[in-house]
């Protein structure tokens, strides 16, 4: 049976569909549920605000650097993350990641993907060593930077695939894109604030803290009954801190967030 070339294959159509499904199925939640009751109307205030000002430094920033209208909408977030999270979380993140996608890439070929995988990867590995006094880190770079330049030419690969992709995007839909963008640099809006959640203070930093200040991880159920079962995500959040030589939360959720978006797409 013919089929148009130009035409989209199917199952990218289906795949459009059930996107376009799910925010039919948001927009019919918000009038079922009456949902505009329960906004807290200050808050929207302040991300229109922080929107606004967000906008007109990329129109500064697209006025200067002369790029497109999404890319100084990103170029204004790492600013701000650099800002909010300090320049050695953001660096050590950088690196995190950097490993993360060298390991990764041995399985699989796109940047997003290897990035979730070699991430699993470290943490899945890493895991069994956390009692072991190895937490160091004159140890986690070296191992990083080793992976890095040992698959450079796959990482860069990865790298210029997937910075075509973003321009690819780009150019098919300016306005959308940067409206995607925007909105994405909201969401990480979220991890500029400090830790301040109960689950978080008494479980989660926990991990990353024992191992910047001893070296190792106590698995000890009497002091807290989830000791015995550390979260990967924790492990993670252990290793930036490590190399940060401070909390680095603010960054990794960043790029949890990014990645996130690049597997949607």
């Amino acid at each position: 049976m013919y089929r148009d070339p130009d035409s989209p294959a199917p199952g990218v159509s289906l795949q459009r569909r059930l996107v376009e499904a799910g925010l039919l199925a948001c927009v019919a939640g918000l009038f079922v549920h009456r949902m505009w009751q329960a906004v807290p109307l200050a808050r929207v205030g302040e991300m229109l605000l922080l929107a606004v000002f967000w906008c007109l430094l990329a129109w500064l920033v697209r006025r200067v650097a002369r790029v497109r209208l999404a890319e100084a909408i990103g170029i204004v977030g790492l600013a701000a993350l650099c800002v909010m999270a300090g320049p050695l979380p953001v660096l050590a993140t950088l690196l995190l990641g950097a490993g993360a996608v060298a390991i990764g890439t041995l399985l699989v070929d796109d940047m997003a993907t290897a990035f979730v995988v070699g991430c699993a990867l470290i943490a899945g590995g890493l895991g069994w060593l956390l009692p072991l006094p190895v937490h160091r880190a004159w140890i986690y770079a070296p191992l990083l930077v080793a992976a890095v330049v040992l698959r450079r030419r796959v990482v860069r690969t990865a790298l210029v695939d997937a910075a075509c992709g973003l321009r690819v995007a780009v150019d098919a839909s300016p306005r959308i894109a940067a409206a995607a963008m925007l909105a994405l640099g909201l969401a990480s809006a979220g991890a500029w604030l400090p830790t301040l959640q109960y689950d978080d203070l008494a479980y989660h930093l926990g991990l990353p803290w024992q191992l910047l200040r001893n070296g190792r991880y106590a698995l000890d159920a009497s002091h807290q009954v989830w000791a015995m079962a550390p979260w990967a995500g924790d492990v993670l959040q252990g290793i930036a801190q490590v190399l940060a030589r401070g909390e680095a939360r603010v960054a990794l959720d960043a790029a949890w967030l990014v990645a996130s978006a690049a597997l949607a797409v």
